[in-house]
């Protein structure tokens, strides 16, 4: 904000600049810091309490479904970090941040069909990616015994 004035329209969108400085902010940081996630601990601390209006076994499954969602999460965010960093900002604001195919070139600096291309290859490579880490579901297997899970979903 502090650098607003400079702005000059250029028939490119104010949004865009904003997100082209984010991120060469978030580039800036990334060299210089390594990201570290907030722990538990820390959401107890600032207040975050568990819902207790759920019955039990209703807590159990919900439970058992965040942990499969993140746990998917975790493997294809592994996946998508092993890309280069040129595939992920493309997936990212393609997908992520939902921007058009114009709206990237112009973040980036890159012309439309560079921009296409990168996201294509990109995809190409993470459907590769994907592929060859696919973790198989294992029946009966997690936190719900099977025979709870059963007479949860059947009610």
């Amino acid at each position: 904000m502090t650098n607003i004035h400079k702005f000059k329209w250029k028939g490119i969108s104010i949004s865009n600049w904003f997100y082209k400085i984010a991120l060469n902010e978030i580039r800036m940081y990334q060299r210089k810091n390594k990201y570290q996630p907030a722990s538990l601990e820390a959401l107890f601390e600032d207040g975050f309490e568990v819902a207790d209006e759920y019955e039990f076994t209703q807590e159990l499954i919900d439970a058992q479904d965040a942990l499969n969602r993140q746990a998917q999460y975790i493997q294809a965010r592994a996946v998508l970090l092993k890309l280069p960093l040129k595939y992920q900002e493309v997936i990212t604001l393609r997908f992520a941040e939902e921007k058009k195919i114009s709206d990237i070139a112009q973040i980036l600096d890159k012309k439309e069909g560079t921009v296409k291309s990168l996201l294509s290859r990109a995809l190409t490579k993470l459907r590769k990616e994907l592929e060859q880490s696919a973790v198989q579901p294992n029946a009966g297997t997690g936190i719900i015994p099977s025979a709870i899970g059963q007479e949860a979903y059947e009610e």
